[in-house]
């Protein structure tokens, strides 16, 4: 738990430093495609497999794509279009499964991987 505290207080102090003690826009560009880099790799272990060991390093390359996507779509405005289109799509998609849930529980599976790499 403690971990937990530090590395929220380390996170806290580095947005605070790129949102209030630049002038430029870049270092938020930054932090957010680091962000969307560990929220791939995290994203990915929790996603079902088909053996119970995690291979990291297909983790790792999850959210090195997933951190070259954010990149993409901060340099071309139409793949984050695309990407906000996808999403919203996604998130119908997770209202029907929510809403259906006790009688459907097949949400669970490799789809989410996808589902992920737009969200995220």
């Amino acid at each position: 738990m403690l971990e937990r505290i530090i590395t929220a207080l380390v996170l806290v102090a580095v947005v605070l430093s790129c949102m209030f003690a630049t002038q430029s826009q870049y270092p938020m560009f930054m932090l957010m495609i680091v962000a969307a880099g560990v929220a791939g790799y995290e994203w990915f272990k929790l996603m079902p497999r088909k053996n119970k060991n995690l291979v990291k390093p297909f983790a790792w390359v999850y959210g090195l794509a997933t951190a070259a996507l954010a990149t993409l779509a901060l340099y071309f405005s139409d793949i984050a279009l695309l990407l906000w289109a996808a999403s919203i799509l996604c998130w119908i998609c997770s209202i029907f499964w929510v809403k259906s849930y006790p009688n459907y529980d097949g949400w669970y599976n490799s789809s989410l991987k996808i589902i992920g790499f737009i969200l995220i």
